[in-house]
């Protein structure tokens, strides 16, 4: 229920992701976004709406069912939506197809789109600190124990990091006013929240230019292996990038690449 922060809220947000309810950040909190997406599954399943996730619900998604059936149904998503994409970046890269797979189920399914055209964003307000005068930023921002942006209208201050995605997208709204460059280079975007400061690792001319991208999830997937590929020690090592990147999530990621492993030596085997 909202204000549990767990384990378990993790496994029901990909699981919301997976059937299409989303997106939302794979943040094991079960903030107002979590509540307003588990009640809108409740319609659709045509149980009582209440905002908490019980049992009945839990099942529905298919959270009671073995960790080895989940996994599989995430990489049948993901290969089902994007094998075109993990194919060309095998030939471009020389990466295994099921390492690829096992890395992209790990991003929430590639859920990264918001609205059509828009990706999931994350505004670091601290990153576009460094980038406007103090007084600039404070009549926009405050960063204390959360992170507020100023309706500069009506003078309230809104938290942004609450799951909601208007208020990220209100707050880097807000920031271009003060720098447009600084302002898409302080974004995290897409489903894997990659820093709009990497666009130059990713090939576009601007951070502007990449979110632009990544309103396209097939964008995104490409984004994510480049990305990837060009962290320091990791290279094509993607379990280990994985264990940094999703600490929370090792034994999903291993669970995925066990799943697509066995796939890919029944198929070798044929």
């Amino acid at each position: 229920r909202r204000g549990d922060q767990n384990s378990g809220v993790l496994a029901l947000q990909l699981e919301l992701n997976n059937a299409g309810y989303g997106p939302l950040l794979l943040d094991g909190n079960f903030g107002p976004a979590t509540e307003h997406v588990v009640m809108d599954a409740q319609k659709a399943l045509k149980q009582q709406v209440t905002g908490a996730a019980p049992r009945r619900l839990l099942a529905a998604l298919g959270l009671e069912d073995a960790p080895e059936v989940r996994a599989r149904r995430v990489v049948q998503s993901v290969w089902d939506r994007f094998s075109e994409e993990i194919l060309d970046a095998c030939m471009e890269h020389g990466v295994a197809a099921y390492d690829a797979t096992a890395l992209l189920s790990a991003e929430s399914g590639l859920m990264g789109t918001w609205k059509p055209g828009l990706p999931v964003l994350r505004f670091d307000a601290e990153r576009f600190r460094q980038h406007v005068p103090p007084d600039i930023f404070d009549s926009v921002f405050r960063v204390d124990d959360v992170h507020r942006v100023r309706n500069e209208q009506t003078g309230e201050w809104h938290i942004t990091h609450s799951g909601r995605q208007d208020l990220e997208y209100f707050a880097l709204s807000a920031a271009s006013v003060h720098g447009i460059h600084a302002a898409y280079e302080s974004c995290q975007m897409g489903a894997a929240m990659i820093p709009g400061s990497a666009y130059k690792t990713l090939g576009y001319a601007t951070a502007l230019d990449m979110f632009v991208g990544f309103g396209d999830e097939r964008e995104q997937v490409r984004g994510l292996i480049a990305y990837a590929l060009s962290q320091p020690g990791e290279g094509t090592q993607w379990a280990g990038y994985a264990a940094v990147k999703y600490p929370e999530r090792v034994d999903a990621f291993r669970a995925y690449l066990s799943v697509l492993r066995e796939a890919s030596v029944v198929v070798a085997e044929s």
